[in-house]
């Protein structure tokens, strides 16, 4: 978020991109994201970035944060304002609160949590469940 407004980036080119010595880094870097990132794109025992994991199913978690944050308009783990924090509690399977006196509805917030969820696990929703869900987020918004 820039002064309330919302900015998409792509959390696993930012890894890639800081492999590369000679590209300037955005201030912050990949360490700004760790509220949007999935836990196992880190080894936190070795406190590095695993570039080589990203796939279709960590982004469906980093969806899940910005889902959060859009319905929300409060950052994932807004309570916690440390990232190094933030990182190791998630890395121990921590998953980020619902912020109090909002309108996410329990099947907004059932979805979120299942964006969470670890992959393979049956309740991780796919990509084409993703595009469901929104695409029927939209159309209720569109009737409201």
């Amino acid at each position: 978020m820039d002064e309330g407004r919302a900015q998409l980036c792509d959390f696993g080119i930012m890894s890639l991109l800081a492999e590369i010595p000679s590209l300037p880094q955005p201030s912050g870097g990949i360490r700004s994201a760790v509220r949007w990132t999935d836990p196992q794109l880190f080894d936190v025992q070795k406190g590095e970035i695993n570039p080589s994991i990203p796939t279709e199913q960590t982004d469906i978690y980093s969806t899940g944060s910005v889902l959060l944050q859009l319905l929300t308009g409060s950052i994932p783990y807004y309570d916690i304002k440390d990232n190094i924090h933030v990182l190791v509690l998630s890395s121990r399977g921590v998953k980020p609160k619902c912020p109090p006196e909002t309108n996410v509805s329990s099947a907004q917030w059932n979805f979120i949590q299942r964006c969470w969820s670890p992959c393979g696990l049956a309740s991780h929703p796919t990509i084409e469940e993703m595009e469901e869900f929104l695409e029927s987020e939209l159309w209720m918004a569109d009737m409201g």
